[in-house]
């Protein structure tokens, strides 16, 4: 199976100093990304959508998991407990201000090894991978 990843550089060097942001997907996750004019943008194993045409990404069973959700949009402002998928054993949680993928972006991050909660609110991005949440 073709890995599924995205990557954002300032020129076409490949140079380790252009890079903007990296990102591996599991496979079925999704994720927001916002690119500048003049940034170079590799994707691949998947498909992208400008923002207003995408598919919707909201679970109809409410159970949210491996991807990048918008806050007041994909999923309500609120606490929720963050559930570790048992059969990985660790996970990772992200809260983002944006979606540039940047390290001045990240609000809190935290590598899940047993259940825990989480406040999030209007305009953060929470990307959750092998945890999940029940909305």
């Amino acid at each position: 199976m073709e890995p599924v990843t995205s990557k954002s550089a300032s020129d076409s060097t490949g140079q380790l100093d252009s890079i903007i942001f990296n990102d591996n997907l599991v496979s079925g996750g999704h994720t927001y990304v916002t690119l500048n004019d003049g940034e170079y943008f590799k994707l691949q194993g998947t498909e992208m959508y400008p923002v207003d045409s995408a598919p919707s990404i909201i679970p109809e069973d409410g159970l949210y998991q491996n991807g990048m959700f918008k806050v007041g949009q994909d999923i309500p402002a609120g606490e929720y407990k963050v559930i570790l998928d048992s059969s990985i054993g660790m996970g990772y949680l992200e809260v983002s201000k944006n979606s540039r993928h940047q390290i001045d972006s990240i609000v809190t991050n935290e590598n899940v090894q047993s259940d825990m909660y989480i406040t999030i609110s209007d305009g953060q991005y929470i990307k959750l991978q092998d945890c999940q949440i029940q909305a």
